[in-house]
């Protein structure tokens, strides 16, 4: 079994970049895309759409792992169009992964921290999943699927957030005086923050009050003047 990886989706945001972090480091890697005009630099592309049936799929090469990307990933597009997004999100990359294993390739699943309802911080991998979403049930649905996948088998990356970007600004004038956005990030341990600090959009005080809480280890500090003032 070759030592190459394979990225499905490799065109993608999360995609585009494991392929560029691989590439950099000197890893054989091989990736898909369902766009024609899509280039890998030095990477192999494989143009490949999960969408389409099983049987115009392309040989993928001899790897020893796949990381899956690809998928409809717009919530509002798996909530209009439940079963056309469930068929692919679902089946599709179910049939993938199944291909794949029979391949002796061991496949790395990306999941989302949406296969839970957000009301619980940390959650276990063994917890019941209680997803709100229909791409939070669709996500659940494959996870549970693969759990009994034949060897080399596979495993699940939740790919959940680990930073929040500018903090505080864009908030409402009004929100509840306990529970908000704002204190939920907060004391989210698995969040970093990023803060414009440019004594505009936030107050000194508050800022004072983000990197107590977050410490300066886990804190970003950004400014909006930076252009203005040659940066």
């Amino acid at each position: 079994m070759s030592d190459r990886l394979l990225i499905v989706g490799a065109d993608g945001l999360l995609g585009s970049s494991l392929l560029q972090h691989w590439l950099a480091r000197g890893v054989p890697v091989a990736g898909t895309t369902r766009r024609p005009e899509a280039k890998g630099g030095e990477g192999e592309i494989i143009r490949f759409d999960l969408a389409a049936p099983a049987e115009q799929w392309p040989h993928f090469p001899r790897c020893n792992a796949a990381v899956v990307c690809a998928g409809v990933t717009n919530g509002e597009q798996c909530r209009r169009d439940p079963e056309g997004t469930r068929r692919i999100n679902v089946r599709q990359t179910l049939r993938l992964a199944e291909m794949l294993s029979q391949q002796g390739i061991f496949v790395v699943f990306i999941s989302t921290n949406l296969v839970f309802d957000g009301t619980k911080p940390l959650r276990r991998a063994n917890e019941v999943f209680s997803p709100m979403t229909e791409y939070g049930r669709q996500k659940a649905d494959v996870e549970k699927a693969l759990a009994g996948l034949d060897r080399p088998g596979a495993v699940v990356v939740d790919a959940g957030a680990k930073l929040s970007t500018h903090l505080g600004n864009g908030a409402q004038a009004m929100i509840h005086r306990h529970r908000n956005y704002i204190f939920e990030q907060l004391s989210d341990p698995r969040l970093s923050v990023s803060l414009i600090v440019d004594g505009h959009h936030l107050p000194p005080s508050l800022v004072h009050t983000f990197i107590k809480v977050k410490s300066p280890r886990r804190t970003i500090l950004t400014c909006d003047a930076a252009g203005w003032a040659g940066c």
